[in-house]
């Protein structure tokens, strides 16, 4: 499949970027952390949440889209991803796959800049753009963030177990 910015529609003319039906907006990293920095403790956590749980959702249905294209190859619709994310300003992504287990290492998190207590994913729309994918690939998933970037400033990490049925 060719890359994001190959594969997109980008019209000046309307004002808007479309990959397919959906229509992407550039936006500064800086500007919604600080939306997100500014809330209260509990309502940034909740926040958060919500990012997780929206990105799972519509980030999915780019995903469903993308395995498509792929014609149901996983191992090209993981290559896809990889290759979109960082198009996207999303940090470089990179996967590790066992029948039982996806692993995500992202270098470069724009996200580390979102301001959160210990029990808040800080990468939360990776995380539910994660979680939609490692569904796709293992089925149910207990997924999470399981370290940081903004403690090392280097790379944020995710796992995803297949559960028992």
């Amino acid at each position: 499949m060719s890359d994001f910015w190959e594969r997109a529609n980008r019209d000046p003319g309307n004002g808007q970027i479309m990959d397919g039906d959906t229509r992407y907006v550039l936006f500064r990293t800086d500007v919604i952390a600080a939306v997100v920095n500014q809330l209260p403790e509990e309502a940034r956590h909740a926040t958060l949440n919500s990012f997780t749980e929206a990105v799972k959702q519509h980030g999915g249905k780019s995903l469903a889209r993308y395995l498509g294209m792929v014609e149901g190859d996983v191992d090209a619709l993981l290559a896809t991803v990889e290759a979109t994310a960082p198009a996207l300003g999303w940090g470089v992504w990179q996967f590790e796959r066992t029948p039982q287990r996806l692993s995500l290492t992202v270098r470069n998190s724009p996200f580390v800049a979102f301001e959160t207590a210990d029990q808040a994913s800080s990468c939360a729309p990776i995380l539910g753009m994660f979680t939609a994918l490692a569904e796709m690939v293992l089925e149910q998933v207990s997924a999470e963030e399981i370290s940081c970037g903004k403690s090392d400033a280097s790379e944020c990490s995710f796992v995803a177990e297949k559960l028992s049925s």
